[in-house]
């Protein structure tokens, strides 16, 4: 798989418009998308309906870019009792487990999100907000296993990977040996099928 463009085009020109991923686009309008997909009809698309399309194509596609195996120890390392350098240092760690197209796509994704946070001044999408938005796509329902909280437990462990991910975008998938020697003993636990 070749290098991705540094940023999509389509929807690079609105970053900074009030509620990117958020707002819905017109369910009309994206079904009439979906039927004349093509740049030059993407080209001429609202911004809103682009960013549901995206979101639509993650939550749709027929593998996750976060496989299911990875998707229960990367929400379990946030029960860890580890500072939250150390949590963000494990979670970057599991995503060197990750398929090669998913981690060159999901660094894609999350560096061009990295961009969408650096506008919210503008635009009301920072990290958080944003990461609130993409873990439903990204995750699946029963990704965090059974948790005595229940599903907003497991999704505010999703957001809190999700979140992570957008703030270490350059370094998802890229093993730092020293972060893996400092957390070895913490690694296994996570890792472990019970």
């Amino acid at each position: 798989m070749g290098n991705p463009p540094n940023h999509p085009p389509l929807l690079r020109p609105h970053l900074h418009i009030e509620g990117l991923f958020r707002k819905c686009g017109s369910v009309t309008r994206i079904k009439a998308l979906k039927v004349e997909y093509g740049t030059h009809c993407l080209e001429m698309a609202l911004p809103c309906d682009v960013a549901t399309l995206v979101k639509q194509f993650l939550r749709d596609l027929p593998e996750p870019l976060i496989p299911a195996r990875l998707q229960g120890p990367l929400c379990q390392v946030q029960h860890q009792e580890h500072q939250d350098e150390a949590r963000s240092q494990l979670i970057l760690l599991l995503t060197c487990l990750l398929p090669p197209r998913s981690t060159t796509v999901l660094r894609y994704l999350f560096i061009f999100l990295q961009d969408v946070a650096a506008k919210c001044a503008q635009n009301k999408m920072d990290s958080a907000n944003l990461a609130v938005v993409f873990a439903p796509n990204l995750f699946s329902n029963e990704s965090c296993g059974p948790l005595d909280g229940g599903a907003e437990e497991r999704m505010q462990r999703q957001v809190a990977v999700v979140q992570v991910l957008i703030c270490h975008a350059p370094e998802i998938g890229k093993p730092n040996f020293y972060v893996w020697r400092q957390t070895e003993g913490a690694v296994v636990p996570v890792c472990r099928r019970d």
